[in-house]
């Protein structure tokens, strides 16, 4: 849900602003009851489908289940248009669900054993898979898992063999807990470089601002005639 949450992010600020500032100041906004009721629309698909996952996409663990659980809400959204559209969209991005990625549930609190036990089961044996899903899960249960993702982060995954209900008692599964803890979420990469942009265009403002300040002195310093000291 990256890239269009980034997205996302600034319209739902704005246009959140727009319908709470709009009594008391229709002549400076002069917007059309269309584009009011436009406006209204999607701040309530933004209240009730995506800002629960904007503020629950910070754990590495519990990604997959914070991708369900917008396409089960997007599912049962009453108004059609936004919901085909924007699943449409989630299907585009699915590689936030690929088996690798995927593969991060077994370690989410949020997902009982019994559900754990299922994604080990059912985990993929041929690696050769696409990171792009033909059709998106409803539940998490439904997601493929893979041991690719121990092999690209170099995370021991013997746990694996043995029940989930004793996974705690296993040293390689806490350890592997402790590692995947410290994965930093896409979301958070986001924010931050999000954050540093806007440092960046505040600086870059600045010093345009400084340099047209210089260039309006220079400019007037020009017009004045020269020292008397020079003409003589």
């Amino acid at each position: 849900m990256c890239s269009t949450q980034s997205k996302l992010d600034v319209k739902d600020h704005l246009s959140m602003k727009m319908e709470l500032l709009y009594d008391g100041n229709e002549t400076v906004l002069n917007l059309t009851g269309r584009q009011m009721q436009s406006i209204q629309r999607f701040n309530r698909f933004v209240v009730n489908v995506y800002i629960q996952s904007w503020f629950t996409s910070r754990s590495a663990p519990d990604a997959p289940v914070n991708d369900i659980h917008p396409i089960q809400r997007l599912k049962s959204y009453d108004d059609s248009d936004l919901r085909n559209v924007r699943l449409k969209m989630m299907l585009r991005h699915s590689w936030y669900l690929s088996p690798e990625l995927a593969t991060l549930a077994v370690f989410s609190k949020q997902v009982p054993d019994e559900e754990k036990s299922d994604l080990i089961s059912n985990r993929l044996l041929n690696e050769n898979f696409f990171h792009l899903l033909q059709t998106l899960p409803s539940t998490v249960s439904q997601l493929k898992i893979s041991r690719s993702f121990f092999m690209t982060s170099g995370i021991y995954d013997s746990f694996l063999e043995i029940p989930v209900c004793e996974w705690h008692q296993s040293k390689c599964y806490t350890s592997a807990v402790n590692k995947v803890k410290n994965i930093p979420c896409v979301m958070t990469l986001l924010r931050g470089a999000l954050h540093s942009y806007r440092h960046l265009m505040q600086q870059r403002r600045m010093r345009l601002k400084s340099s047209t300040c210089c260039k309006s002195l220079s400019s007037i310093g020009d017009s004045f005639p020269p020292a008397i000291g020079t003409v003589l």
